[in-house]
């Protein structure tokens, strides 16, 4: 079964089911959208399925499919792929950035507010090294370390000191070099090159951890706390997470749920998360809650649990990382 992807389930409305053959072998990567979810497969080419009403799956049609579909038009083989709300990215190996899918708010960058049921090429300066969608923006960082961001700007989420939505590039002002970005629900956060991170987008109570009392950040602000030596870090619905070089994970912003790991209902500066039992190897972040993969090949998770999000067999929110447990156990 190594790479292969199956999925299974109640099937509702845009759902997707297809039999076990499907993308039997290769799998290199998954993203998931709001109703639809896309595969990159080991020879550089994406298969879709899902939701399709905007052309988010990339095959020429605005038709649902119960079944996977190629993704049709990317000039290159594609290395990573990336999704938002309804609409869906993917990085090819010389640099290029592609967009399908809804364009309401500019988040494909083709300079157009016309949705794309075939991926359209990003008009950006230089070449990409890294790309993320979220929500209804979408963010990339170029190989000489300039961030990029386009889309949905209604907090400040692009970087580029407005709260207009863009349909093209818009440069992150910031002198820092950056190495990662991380879009999230409605703010930003990327990692610098020394090594520091920086949020902007809304910043309900301070929870952009920058000590600034601002309602909305439209540049970046450095996250007071954290220091040096970050190597990634992930944006939730309205609170990020950093993973240190030591393994160690920093958390801040609204903490309603516990997803922050703090004590209080926004930690305005980061909390770093007890309870992990071995060093973290990778962090990733849902709306109001938080997950870490650790080196030793477990995974733990805390804040909301209202439908079980956290995997460990209850509902009940949790400040403290609990782990997630095996299918059948």
């Amino acid at each position: 079964m190594r790479g292969r992807v199956v999925q299974r389930g109640r099937l509702r409305a845009g759902d997707a089911h297809h039999p076990e053959e499907q993308l039997a072998g290769g799998v290199l990567a998954l993203a998931t959208g709001l109703g639809h979810s896309c595969a990159l497969l080991r020879h550089g080419s994406i298969e879709c399925w899902g939701w399709n009403s905007t052309g988010q799956l990339g095959n020429g049609a605005t038709m649902d499919s119960l079944a996977p579909v190629n993704v049709e038009g990317i000039d290159g083989k594609v290395t990573s792929i990336t999704a938002g709300y309804n609409h869906t990215c993917a990085l090819t190996r010389d640099g290029g950035a592609w967009c399908w899918g809804w364009n309401m708010q500019g988040q494909l960058g083709d300079g157009t507010s016309t949705n794309s049921s075939t991926p359209v090429h990003v008009q950006l300066p230089g070449k990409v090294k890294s790309l993320r969608a979220s929500g209804n923006q979408t963010c990339a960082v170029a190989r000489d370390g300039v961030g990029w961001c386009w889309g949905d700007n209604s907090y400040g989420q692009l970087g580029d000191g407005t709260l207009v939505n863009a349909n093209t590039p818009q440069r992150v002002s910031t002198t820092s070099r950056l190495t990662s970005i991380s879009p999230g629900g409605n703010s930003t956060c990327a990692v610098t090159a020394r090594g520091g991170v920086e949020c902007w987008g809304w910043n309900l109570g301070g929870s952009l951890g920058s000590g600034s009392s601002a309602q909305y950040l439209t540049a970046p602000m450095a996250v007071v706390g954290l220091g040096t030596g970050i190597s990634e870090v992930s944006t939730g619905g309205d609170h990020a997470c950093a993973l240190a070089n030591s393994g160690d994970v920093w958390c801040w912003g609204v903490n309603f749920n516990g997803q922050t790991g703090g004590a209080t209902p926004i930690d305005v500066t980061p909390t770093q998360i007890r309870g992990l039992p071995t060093p973290t190897a990778s962090i990733a972040l849902g709306d109001t809650h938080s997950c870490a993969a650790t080196k030793e090949k477990n995974v733990f998770c805390w804040g909301a649990n209202q439908v079980g999000q956290l995997g460990n067999g209850k509902l009940d929110n949790t400040a403290v990382p609990v782990a997630v447990v095996q299918a059948g156990h």
